[in-house]
């Protein structure tokens, strides 16, 4: 039986990975964490060198409402948010659990607010906070509305609605309040209780890194719950430039068939490609429309540029996702 007497009213759990290059970064989200006084954070150490653990461990052990678990192996974010949920559903079996990255700063009144709405909405919730980047003028992401049938997260509907708002001078603004969306990122996701228990039953493939938040979140709208991106709620996000295609939106494809190979970009396209056409695709005929244009223009982009070699390698990739390719890759070691 669960000890329950010590249990706080929200559990906060952070997942971190790599070396103390990234103990800035984390100092910031685990204080800022801390401060929120009404929750137990725990920290998933997911394969870290032994000079980042020893400087962890010097922050955290022995700090009231603080646990520290080190991973033997970096097992991707898959396995350090799975291993999170896990530890916060024993330690807090009753609370909502707020899933951060490690470069995942929040205040208080953002969870307050969120939890406000969660309590409001009832247990089959989920909250995504919007995300905040210094390097956007406080500019938050806008949620994901793409519709069924993707490929490579391209629409061709939704790609002409787009292009019909900017020749009209529509302009796109973030929402202020709670939008419902098909699925979200693990950083900055508030599950209810009940949405926490609900994941540790999921089977989930094994994508290691990328698109598996998206996967669970999804599955969990398949179970009957709503995911909703909130507009006042919201996490600011430290890595203010991302340096490789996977982390980027604007411009991805293009980016992808200009780039050069990489683990980033291999774990991104396969899983994508496997996610969008094992679970997301509903219409045949509107996937393989996006499919070919796709292709189309990941070709011509690469072909033009001479980057023979990063085609070959971004089909190979989605060849692996379709053919359920899934795992560790021998090629691409997670670092």
């Amino acid at each position: 039986m669960i000890d329950q007497t010590n249990q706080a009213p929200l559990s906060i759990a952070i997942v971190t990975y790599g070396d103390v290059q990234r103990l800035q970064h984390f100092t910031a989200a685990y204080h800022a964490a801390r401060a929120y006084t009404k929750s137990n954070v725990t920290v998933i150490a997911n394969g870290v060198t032994d000079e980042y653990h020893n400087a962890l461990s010097s922050l955290i052990d022995g700090v009231a409402r603080s646990t520290l678990v080190r991973l033997s192996s970096n097992l991707g974010s898959q396995g350090g948010f799975e291993r999170a949920m896990h530890e916060a559903y024993a330690s807090n079996p009753g609370s909502p659990c707020l899933l951060l990255d490690d470069d995942n700063v929040v205040t208080g009144e953002s969870i307050d607010l969120a939890l406000s709405d969660l309590h409001t909405l009832g247990p089959l919730n989920v909250i995504a906070f919007a995300k905040r980047r210094r390097s956007a003028s406080g500019m938050t992401d806008p949620p994901a509305k793409l519709p069924r049938s993707t490929f490579l997260n391209f629409d061709l509907g939704s790609a002409v609605m787009r292009r019909l708002r900017t020749l009209v001078d529509v302009p796109s603004q973030a929402p202020t309040s709670l939008v419902p969306v098909h699925y979200a990122p693990y950083g900055g996701l508030l599950l209810s209780a009940d949405s926490l228990k609900t994941l540790l039953t999921v089977s989930a493939p094994t994508y290691v890194v990328y698109e598996d938040d998206i996967f669970l979140t999804s599955a969990l709208v398949d179970r009957g719950y709503s995911v909703w991106y909130s507009g006042r709620s919201h996490v600011e996000d430290l890595t203010e430039v991302w340096h490789d295609p996977a982390g980027k939106k604007a411009g991805r494809l293009k980016t992808l068939a200009l780039g050069a190979p990489g683990f980033r970009s291999f774990y991104y396209v396969r899983n994508r490609a496997h996610f969008e056409k094992h679970h997301w695709r509903t219409g045949r005929a509107r996937y393989k429309t996006n499919k070919v244009l796709v292709l189309a223009y990941i070709t011509l982009m690469a072909f033009r540029a001479g980057n023979f070699k990063q085609w070959s390698f971004l089909i190979k990739a989605i060849s692996a996702g379709e053919r359920s390719r899934l795992g560790v890759d021998p090629s691409y070691p997670l670092p």
